[in-house]
C-alpha cells in the first residue's frame, strides 16, 4: 500500500527542514527513503529520480556508500521501468564503467544481461546474469543473489528454454529458504508458479500460489498483482467464469498504478489468457495486442515473441 497522507505530510516537513539546514547527509538519507518507497510501489521513474536526488547530496556528503547504494536501484529502475532498452542499455553501461565498486558493476551486469536478453543476446545475458549472481555471493550477500535467479529466469523465458527456467527458480527458492528469507522468497515462488502455470503443470502452479500468497507481506505490491492474474488464470481453467475475469481485470487495475513494463505487459496478456480460456478468444486478440505494443514500446523483441507464440496456442488472432 502507498503511504498514508499523515505519514506522507511529516515526511515532506522532514525534507524541507533539511533542506533549509542544508544537510547533505540527511538529504541523501531522505532521497533515497523517497526512492525507497517509489520502489516498494513499483514505480521505477519516481524511484530513479529520488535517488539521482540522493546521490547529487550523497556526493557532497561524501558518502561513497550511499551513492553506490543508489546506483542500484537506478540501473534496476532503467532496465524495469519503460524507458526504451537502447537507451536503458547506454545509461546502465555508463554506471558498470564508472569505478564504483564490484557490487555497483555486478548489478548493472545483471541488467544489461536483462536489457541485451530483450534484444535476443542470450548467450552473453546468461554471462552477464550468472557472473553478477556469483559476485554478489562471493561478497557475502547470498540473499541477493538467490533472488537474482528472477532474473536469470526471466531470460531464460526469453530465450524460449524452460527447462532452464523452472530450474533456476527451483534453486533459487531453496536457497531462499534456506536463507530464511521472505521477501525475495515470495515473489520467486509465485515466478515459479507463472512458470509450472505455462508449462501446464496447473495443480503444481496452484501450490506455489498458495505458498507465495503464505509469504507476502502487505507492502509487497508485485506479489499481489502475480497472486491476481495467476489465480485467475487458474480459476478460468476450472470454468469458474465471473471469479477469473474480475480477477485478471484487478490485476491490471493493480499494475497501472506502477510503471514496471513487465507487469503491464503481463497483466494483459494473462487477461488475453482467461479470456481466451473462457471460450472468448475474440475478445481476448485486444489486451493480447496490448501486450504486444507495451513489449514493443520498451525494445522487448524477444518477449514480445513469446508472448506471441502463447497467444497462437491459445488460438487468439493478433495483427
Amino acid at each position: 500500500g502507498s503511504m498514508s497522507a499523515s505519514r506522507h505530510a511529516r515526511w515532506e516537513e522532514a525534507g524541507q527542514i533539511l533542506e533549509g539546514a542544508g544537510n547533505a547527509e540527511g538529504l541523501a538519507l531522505y532521497w533515497q527513503s523517497v526512492a525507497f518507497e517509489a520502489w516498494i510501489r513499483c514505480r521505477a521513474a519516481e524511484c530513479a529520480a529520488a535517488s539521482e536526488r540522493s546521490i547529487a547530496h550523497a556526493k557532497l556528503a561524501e558518502s561513497g556508500r550511499r551513492v553506490r547504494d543508489n546506483l542500484v536501484w537506478i540501473c534496476a529502475c532503467y532496465a524495469l521501468g519503460p524507458m526504451a532498452v537502447h537507451e536503458a542499455i547506454e545509461r546502465v553501461e555508463e554506471i558498470r564503467l564508472g569505478a564504483y565498486g564490484t557490487l555497483v558493476e555486478a548489478l548493472a551486469s545483471i541488467m544489461i544481461g536483462q536489457l541485451t536478453a530483450m534484444q535476443g543476446e542470450f548467450d552473453s545475458a546468461r554471462i552477464l546474469v550468472r557472473g553478477g549472481r556469483q559476485t554478489w555471493r562471493d561478497a557475502g550477500l547470498p540473499v541477493f543473489a538467490a533472488a537474482m535467479a528472477m532474473f536469470e529466469s526471466l531470460d531464460a523465458w526469453r530465450a524460449g528454454d524452460d527447462d532452464a527456467r523452472e530450474r533456476v527458480l527451483r534453486e533459487g527458492l531453496e536457497e531462499l529458504e534456506r536463507l530464511g528469507d521472505h521477501g525475495y522468497a515470495s515473489t520467486t515462488a509465485l515466478y515459479l508458479a507463472d512458470c509450472l502455470y505455462s508449462r501446464g503443470r496447473l495443480s503444481e502452479a496452484q501450490e506455489f500460489c498458495t505458498r507465495g500468497r503464505e509469504l507476502t507481506s502487505t507492502e509487497d505490491v508485485v506479489n499481489f498483482i502475480l497472486l491476481e492474474g495467476l489465480q485467475a488464470t487458474l480459476s478460468a481453467g476450472e470454468g469458474r467464469h465471473d471469479e477469473a475475469e474480475a480477477g485478471a481485470r484487478r490485476a491490471i487495475e493493480l499494475a497501472e498504478a506502477t510503471d514496471f513494463f513487465e507487469t503491464h505487459a503481463w497483466t494483459r496478456r494473462m487477461l488475453a489468457e482467461t479470456l481466451a480460456l473462457l471460450g472468448r478468444s475474440v475478445e481476448a486478440a485486444e489486451p493480447a495486442e496490448e501486450a504486444l505494443a507495451i513489449r514493443r514500446a520498451k525494445g522487448d523483441m524477444t518477449g514480445a515473441e513469446r508472448d506471441r507464440e502463447r497467444f497462437a496456442e491459445l488460438g487468439i488472432e493478433v495483427g
